[in-house]
């Protein structure tokens, strides 16, 4: 039996043994919502697999970062409205080249956006 990782798709940067593998995720995954479960879930599920590859590649000298993003003003973001002002996606940009390298972990985009994002109901109708 053959035991995978994971991290197999980085296997090239792995092989190199030095690296940044930089993933982005959503503040949707950080409540559910009805209106986009699978988009939910599956933003959840991009954020526990990088974390994992971030321990994962723990003892080589490969960052992994992954940066949860809030609205971003983009085509997809036109016309709809938020309850935050919508974040600049050339800063995003420029953060990730800033950060390249350093050992940061998960970070919100713009900071302190996903202790911004409402709480969901805990229940239906409640």
């Amino acid at each position: 039996m053959t035991y995978r990782t994971g991290a197999e798709p980085f296997s090239l940067l792995i092989g190199e043994g030095r690296g940044v593998i930089v993933g982005f995720g959503s503040v949707a995954a950080v409540r559910g919502r009805s209106y986009n479960m699978s988009y939910s879930a599956a933003k959840r599920a991009l954020e526990s697999y990088f974390e994992s590859l971030r321990h994962a590649l723990s003892e080589r000298d490969i960052r992994v970062q992954f940066y949860v993003a809030g609205f971003l003003d983009t085509n997809l973001a036109y016309g709809v409205r938020t309850h935050l002002p919508k974040a600049d996606p050339h800063r995003l940009a420029d953060e990730v080249v800033r950060q390249l390298g350093k050992d940061i972990g998960m970070r919100y985009f713009p900071p302190g956006g996903g202790q911004s994002v409402p709480h969901s109901k805990s229940r239906p109708g409640g």
